[in-house]
């Protein structure tokens, strides 16, 4: 399904929904996804539209931008995640990506994903039936200075399928950042930082990977 976000790099050809943290996170997505879609539309929809965006992927009335959720927090995170995978079972169709950006807060990215994991398949036993639960099954696809991703299917008995993927920053992107300027008590650093990141010619261009791999056949040259 082409979304009509065209740019020079890709065109978006799913469902886009992106988690995250907190605002820092929403700053450095949509910086990063324009390098990758330049004329991609990314917004950070009102909290109380959250639920109603769901409700309108279902009904099959799609957003004419890429939201991206910023939970405050990552307790909240975690749980929105379950529910959103509980939510996506009513998509008929398998074109639907979720994009989760989150802080490993340790250095061991894998260690992190894995307890992740766990939250999320508790969240499952909890809101699905016995009989009617999902299988998770996730994979770790690609590894990048503090950047790494894992890629997970949603199998639904149905037979529908949702795509999730996480990238995990070690040990948070506030870390990552301050390598380039980034000072947590000057919001006015932030996107210098971002840009001065992206454009490294060391770095730059894998950090932007990454996230192409995780956006996988969402975006078509």
């Amino acid at each position: 399904m082409k979304a009509g976000m065209d740019g020079t790099s890709g065109v978006l050809n799913c469902i886009l929904i992106i988690l995250c943290e907190g605002e820092h996170d929403y700053a450095f997505i949509r910086e990063v996804l324009k390098r990758i879609i330049p004329n991609i539309e990314v917004k950070e929809p009102a909290p109380m539209r959250k639920d109603r965006i769901i409700n309108d992927i279902i009904n099959m009335r799609y957003p004419p931008y890429v939201p991206v959720i910023v939970e405050g927090g990552k307790s909240r995170l975690d749980k929105d995640i379950g529910i959103l995978i509980s939510r996506l079972r009513s998509i008929p169709r398998s074109f639907v990506r979720v994009l989760i950006l989150r802080d490993s807060d340790s250095d061991n990215a894998d260690d992190a994903f894995n307890e992740l994991k766990s939250i999320i398949e508790r969240k499952i036993e909890s809101r699905f039936p016995q009989g009617m639960r999902p299988t998770l099954y996730c994979e770790r696809k690609a590894g990048f200075s503090s950047f790494v991703l894992y890629d997970c299917t949603v199998r639904y008995v149905t037979g529908y399928e949702a795509f999730l993927s996480f990238i995990l920053v070690i040990k948070d992107l506030e870390a990552f950042l301050s390598r380039y300027g980034f000072n947590n008590n000057d919001r006015s650093s932030l996107d210098a930082a971002i840009g001065n990141a992206l454009n490294d010619p060391v770095s730059g261009g894998g950090v932007v990977n990454i996230f192409k791999r995780a956006l996988g056949p969402c975006v078509t040259q």
